[in-house]
């Protein structure tokens, strides 16, 4: 195999890996319900775990994207995914809330900020010109993952109970992923003329917004509009996916649908973010990825406006992929317009530091909606203040323009 091939490579263990560990992560509603039912807790309560692990992750992220830019990401991908399997084992074993915060939402929390970011960071090293469709691929990993897994989950609870169904996922985790983190994830070498392995000029700027510019350092970044925009951004909208994949089961299942039926729905929404990553990423090199970004979101906005009416499967599986497309499609612009923005040479640590964002999102967005189930007993606030939180995000994505190095006011055209 040429050198140059080798990215893609790279790509098929990072899909891996981001298939197996996304796709445990976007179960946790499954475990939802029977947890509830075992312990008598609130939905507030049970969906804390998800906050404390967002909590955990934006603090240790930073450092974590820092280390693997220096020291690679093999040993940090690995330690990450073993912690994340240790903690779905140990999580078989809970029998308090606090175990349950410990096992799940601590060992998560530490884990997640090797397993989505770091991947994405090192597959767009090796990447040019077709960087929009090697991250597209490479993020599909979530939405096969979150496709294949829920159902699978919702089946090892309804047939061995959520404790088993915890222990199962935990050893997969690490005898399917720790592997491949080893043998295959690892950046590229620069060659003599200073260039990465597989690395090659595009002929077209796929984010025609201004010249990118030269490489920006992460203080560089932090200090430019567009750093901050893209931050708020991102988490207002991660904020609605965390509503959303947390409880669209649990809200299913309140209309009356079965538990395996809810957990379809949210493997369409799987099924849907296969199709927009990949689509999405290769949309971008040709036209740019503002325009797919304003797409996804008007997308995202309309399908929330329809759901909380669809208490007929066939309705909602039907939504749910519609969203999963907009969904998939967001996330991979989001890295690729980081890396058009800032450039590659510290992509490791300023996307780890904008996916902060995605941890306070998610973390406010799960714990939010089970606040407003406790509160109001249905869920409908919730797609309420999702649909505003969207249309919010598309009014900053209209002001996002390249930087210039130096300066915190936007350069470009």
């Amino acid at each position: 195999m040429r050198k140059p091939d080798y990215g893609w490579v790279v790509v098929a263990a990072a899909f891996w890996v981001i298939a197996v560990t996304s796709g445990s992560f976007y179960s946790y509603g499954v475990f939802f319900k029977p947890m509830l039912v075992e312990f008598g807790w609130n939905r507030q309560l049970t969906a804390g775990v998800m906050g404390l692990a967002c909590l955990i992750y934006i603090v240790v992220l930073p450092f974590v994207g820092h280390f693997a830019d220096r020291q690679g990401p093999r040993l940090v991908m690995a330690v990450c995914t073993g912690l994340l399997g240790a903690g779905y084992m140990l999580g078989a074993s809970v029998q308090s809330a606090l175990q349950l915060y410990l096992f799940v939402g601590v060992l998560g929390g530490l884990a997640y900020p090797g397993l989505l970011p770091i991947p994405v960071a090192v597959v767009t090293r090796w990447f040019d010109r077709n960087r929009g469709f090697a991250l597209g691929i490479t993020l599909a990993g979530v939405g096969v993952g979150t496709l294949a897994m829920p159902p699978l989950i919702a089946l090892l609870v309804s047939g061995y109970g959520w404790r088993p169904a915890f222990l199962i996922l935990g050893i997969f985790v690490c005898l399917s992923c720790i592997p491949p983190c080893v043998l295959f994830m690892r950046d590229p070498e620069v060659n003599g003329n200073g260039l990465p392995e597989g690395g090659d000029k595009s002929e077209v700027d796929p984010m025609p917004m201004g010249d990118s510019g030269p490489s920006f350092s992460l203080p560089e970044a932090v200090r430019t509009r567009a750093f901050w925009l893209l931050f708020f951004l991102y988490g207002i909208s991660i904020t609605v996916l965390g509503m959303i994949m947390v409880h669209i089961v649990p809200h299913l299942t309140d209309t009356g649908m079965s538990a395996t039926a809810a957990a379809n729905v949210l493997g369409a929404i799987g099924l849907g973010s296969v199709v927009g990553r990949i689509v999405a990423g290769a949309v971008a090199d040709r036209y740019g990825s503002r325009r797919v970004l304003a797409a996804c979101l008007i997308v995202k906005g309309l399908v929330l406006f329809a759901l909380p009416g669809a208490s007929v499967f066939v309705v909602a599986y039907g939504l749910g992929v519609l969203y999963g497309v907009s969904y998939g499609g967001f996330m991979v612009i989001i890295p690729a317009l980081t890396s058009y923005l800032f450039g590659l040479s510290a992509m490791g640590a300023i996307f780890a530091t904008i996916s902060i964002a995605e941890g306070i999102g998610f973390g406010l967005g799960s714990y939010l909606a089970g606040y407003i189930w406790d509160v109001t007993g249905s869920y409908q606030m919730m797609f309420r203040i999702a649909i505003a939180l969207i249309l919010a995000s598309i009014a900053l994505a209209g002001f996002l323009k390249a930087p210039r190095v130096g300066t915190f006011q936007q350069g470009g055209p």
